[in-house]
This record gives C-alpha cells, sequence and structure tokens, in this order.
C-alpha cells in the first residue's frame, strides 16, 4: 500500500523546490553565463575536431608512407626474385657448355686411343714346346 508523506514532508520539499527554482538572478547574468557556457563548449567541440582532422590527416599521411614503403619492398623482392632467376639461367647455360666442352673431348680423344692402339704393334709369343 501506497503511504503518502506527511504534511511536515511535503511543506518542506515545497519550500526547499521554490527557493532553488526561483533563485533571483537578473538576466544579463543568465545570459553571460548561458554564452560563456556556449563559448567553452564550442571551443571544447573545436579543439576536439580539429584534433580529429589533424589525426585524420597524419593516420592518412602514415598510410601513404606505408603503401609506398610495401611497395618498394615488393619491388625489391621482384627485382632479387628476377635477378635470382638470371643467375640459375647463367648457371644453366654454363653448365650445359662446360658439358658440351667435356663431351666434344671426349669424342676427340676416344678416336685417338682407338688409333694408337692400331698402331702399336702387337707382340705375338711364341711357345717352345720342350
Amino acid at each position: 500500500m501506497f503511504t503518502t508523506p506527511s504534511l511536515d514532508v511535503t511543506q518542506t520539499m515545497a519550500f526547499w523546490a521554490d527557493r532553488i527554482f526561483t533563485y533571483d538572478v537578473p538576466i544579463p547574468d543568465v545570459a553571460l553565463l548561458f554564452a560563456t557556457g556556449l563559448f567553452i563548449y564550442a571551443v571544447r567541440v573545436w579543439t576536439n575536431a580539429s584534433s580529429d582532422t589533424a589525426l585524420r590527416e597524419i593516420e592518412g599521411v602514415y598510410q601513404g608512407e606505408l603503401l609506398t614503403a610495401n611497395r618498394r619492398a615488393q619491388q625489391a623482392r621482384d627485382n632479387l626474385r628476377k635477378a635470382q632467376t638470371e643467375i640459375e639461367r647463367e648457371r644453366q647455360k654454363r653448365r650445359r657448355a662446360a658439358n658440351a666442352r667435356r663431351e666434344r673431348r671426349s669424342r676427340r680423344i676416344a678416336p685417338q686411343l682407338i688409333d694408337v692402339a692400331h698402331q702399336t704393334p702387337q707382340r705375338t709369343t711364341t711357345r717352345v714346346n720342350a
């Protein structure tokens, strides 16, 4: 069940509410306080907006530099890969050339060995029967 406050409490609350809400301030002072509050609020909003703008500009510059650095790193990796591929091609080319030279030499040497073998006199041994 709801109980209503006593008359004394109601009167006290009404007295304090009347005193609080009927504070006698001249209009120009209230306007000055209101204008000061608005000015402080506007300064805070402008400061926050300018700091946000500065942060966004700094972040944009940072992101741009990061993107540029990533592109340069990727280009360097690509150049390194191309150089490694070119080095490997040169190695294979040299290896093939060396193999071809070795094969030509072996072809030249093999007939010479055969000719030398044909030119050496064959020794024949005779058996003497005793």
